[in-house]
């Protein structure tokens, strides 16, 4: 049953014996519907409950329902799937903590959800959404009563508890903010010997303060356009922190208001990152830039690691950065074949990055490039050299 027009929840409830018989029930409302003190739904055979704001990610007005009783779940036993995504809801009914049938249970963008109530009864809990709520600590130990839980999504608000996310051996899907680069590598860690095949992990600097509406943009973009696994560092620190713990095993990350980034030369080994996006890095001046790496005893395939497997490149709001390389042919006699360097790029972008001058690379090192985006870069003069024959 499917309910679509802002009704009186009282009138639905009495409308006849029927109401007993229901599986499945939508509460799709537009107007703010509240569940008044007292009232339960007696719905023995009830397995699925939605009550979410249809197209709640562009709403700005308050989202059904504001308020739920504490006696709303006592008689739905046989509740697996319930839904309150996007409600105005501050606080969870007590009665949700004995659903002890419960599967799946999605709060997702409830923004006013500051806490929970005991859930340690939900041993069946197979997904956990509470991306997108105020929420910014939970009870110690709360992950470890859901040892059969799948997918597991956590606000940017909170810091995750990484030793309990690892303790969970069915996990298929996290979406969280971990503290540090150390807990980062704990993650790829506990990864190789799991399941583990969706990840979107944040990592904030000390100091850094997760922005109004981050989360929207963060679910619109890493859900719906890009679902790859990911890892994104906002104003993080970087200067003493090992980058190869960024780039393994993951396919895309991106660095945004990082400090102590001077181009990946610490990198010496092979990447199976896809996408790299820098953007708001201050001190940043090139990707490769360190004489001693560069003339090293190397073969050519072993010093570029990193840029032979990218295949998108989104470079924006670097003040400093000059070029890709920086003192490459005044290094290292003879050069280096250049098809091994950007050979699987498809994709690359360059904005308000005010100091290139020139790429300084003969389009035969981007034997697959496809788009090339240039926006506002005031001292750009060349983006690819044209060699002789090349035409």
């Amino acid at each position: 049953m499917v309910i679509s027009e802002s009704r009186s929840l009282k009138e639905i409830l009495t409308e006849g014996e029927w109401i007993k018989d229901l599986e499945k029930l939508s509460l799709m409302c537009k107007d703010v519907i509240e569940i008044p003190d007292g009232m339960s739904l007696d719905c023995p055979n009830l397995t699925t409950l939605i009550c979410e704001r249809p197209n709640f990610l562009g709403a700005e007005t308050e989202m059904f329902p504001n308020f739920i009783s504490d006696s709303f779940f006592s008689r739905l036993d046989g509740l697996c799937f319930l839904n309150l995504s996007g409600s105005a809801i501050a606080k969870l009914p007590n009665s949700l903590s004995n659903l002890e049938k419960l599967k799946s249970l999605d709060l997702s963008f409830c923004r006013n959800l500051v806490d929970i109530p005991n859930l340690g009864k939900l041993k069946k809990l197979r997904e956990f959404d509470l991306f997108g709520t105020a929420i910014t600590k939970l009870p110690q130990g709360l992950f470890l009563n859901f040892p059969l839980l799948q997918v597991l999504r956590l606000p940017c608000t909170m810091k995750v508890p990484v030793e309990e996310i690892v303790s969970l051996k069915c996990l298929e899907e996290f979406v969280g903010l971990v503290g540090n680069v150390s807990d980062l590598s704990k993650f790829f860690t506990y990864r190789k010997s799991q399941f583990l095949d969706i990840l979107h992990i944040l990592v904030p600097g000390r100091d850094y303060e997760i922005s109004k509406g981050y989360e929207r943009f963060w679910h619109l973009e890493s859900f719906h356009l890009c679902r790859v696994n990911q890892v994104e560092v906002r104003g993080y620190d970087l200067k003493n922190e090992d980058l190869r713990v960024l780039v393994q095993d993951i396919p895309s990350l991106t660095l945004m208001e990082c400090k102590g980034l001077n181009g990946f030369t610490r990198l010496s080994e092979p990447s199976s990152l896809k996408a790299l996006a820098i953007s708001a890095c201050q001190e940043i001046e090139c990707l490769l830039d360190n004489e001693a790496f560069l003339t090293a005893n190397l073969e050519h395939e072993s010093r570029f690691p990193l840029l032979r497997n990218l295949e998108q490149i989104s470079l924006r709001g670097l003040p400093n950065f000059v070029a890709f390389f920086q003192n490459v042919g005044a290094t290292i006699q003879p050069p280096p074949p250049q098809a091994i360097v950007f050979s699987s790029l498809r994709f690359l972008c360059i904005c308000r990055c005010n100091k290139i001058r020139k790429l300084g690379l003969p389009s035969s090192a981007f034997p697959n490039l496809e788009t090339i985006n240039i926006i506002w870069c005031s001292q750009l003069e060349e983006i690819i050299e044209v060699q002789e024959g090349e035409g």
